[in-house]
C-alpha cells in the first residue's frame, strides 16, 4: 500500500507475514518534475511517484503476529530470550548496548508448522544451541552461526562464542531455507529456496526484516 496523499512511503507483506515499512525523503517538487525556473510537471499519481524512487528498507517494529506458544532464557549464560509461535517462527530477543530496549535479533527457523515448545541446549563448550517441537511431533536442532554471533556482539556487546577460546565448534556463515523438505541447510548447494544473497547494508546496527527473514536463519 502506498501512502495515498504524497506517495512518500509504502507498506507490504514479505518473509513469513510481518509487514515492511520503506520511507522516501525526495520532496514532492522532484517528484513531480518540478524545480527551481521550471514550469510544473503533470500531475501523476502517488503510485506513478512511488515508482520513480529508489526505496531502501529501513529496521523497523518485528514479532510475532500469532500466539506465543513456549519461551525460554539461552542456558550457559542467559544473554538471550528464546520465544516460538503459532505463526511457525523461532525469535531471539536480546538488549541493545547502553540501553534498556530488547530487540528481535535473529530468526533461527521459519517453519512449515505451527511450533509448540523450544529449549536452549547451550553448554560452556558449545553455546548457541536449541531444540524445537511443532505440530509434526519431531524435534529440529538448531546450531549457531557465524553470522548470529556477529549481529550479537554488534548489537549488545557482549562476547559471543567466536570471541571464547574454550570452543572450537565448527560453525557455518549462515543457513538455506531448501526448494523440498523443511530443515535448514548449511549450504546453498542443497537446493536454496530463497534469497541466497549476503546481507543488507545499512546505516544502523539494527537488523533487518529481509536478513531476519532469510541471513539469519540457523542450520
Amino acid at each position: 500500500q502506498v501512502e495515498p496523499k504524497e506517495g512518500r512511503w509504502i507498506m507490504g507483506h514479505a518473509f513469513g507475514g510481518p509487514l515492511h515499512f520503506f520511507s522516501c525523503e525526495q520532496s514532492q517538487e522532484v517528484l513531480q518534475g518540478q524545480g527551481e525556473g521550471k514550469a510544473a510537471g503533470p500531475k501523476i499519481s502517488v503510485e506513478e511517484q512511488a515508482a520513480l524512487v529508489q526505496w531502501r528498507a529501513q529496521p523497523c517494529l518485528t514479532g510475532h503476529f500469532r500466539e506465543v506458544t513456549d519461551l525460554g532464557w539461552e542456558a550457559s549464560r542467559g544473554s538471550y530470550l528464546i520465544t516460538v509461535s503459532n505463526d511457525q517462527t523461532c525469535r531471539l530477543w536480546a538488549p541493545m548496548k547502553k540501553t534498556t530496549t530488547w530487540i528481535e535479533i535473529a530468526r533461527p527457523q521459519v517453519h512449515g508448522y505451527d511450533i509448540s515448545a523450544v529449549a536452549s541446549l547451550s553448554t560452556v563448550g558449545h553455546k548457541d544451541l536449541l531444540v524445537t517441537g511443532a505440530d509434526e511431533k519431531e524435534l529440529r536442532a538448531f546450531d549457531g552461526t557465524h553470522f548470529f554471533s556477529r549481529t550479537f556482539s554488534l548489537i549488545t556487546g557482549q562476547r559471543t562464542s567466536e570471541s571464547d577460546v574454550s570452543e572450537s565448534i565448527p560453525r557455518v556463515e549462515r543457513a538455506y531455507i531448501p526448494a523440498l523438505g523443511l530443515s535448514n541447510k548449511a549450504s546453498a548447494a542443497d537446493g536454496a529456496d530463497e534469497d541466497t544473497s549476503a546481507a543488507s547494508k545499512s546505516s544502523t546496527l539494527l537488523p533487518l526484516e529481509r536478513d531476519l527473514g532469510s541471513t539469519s536463519l540457523w542450520p
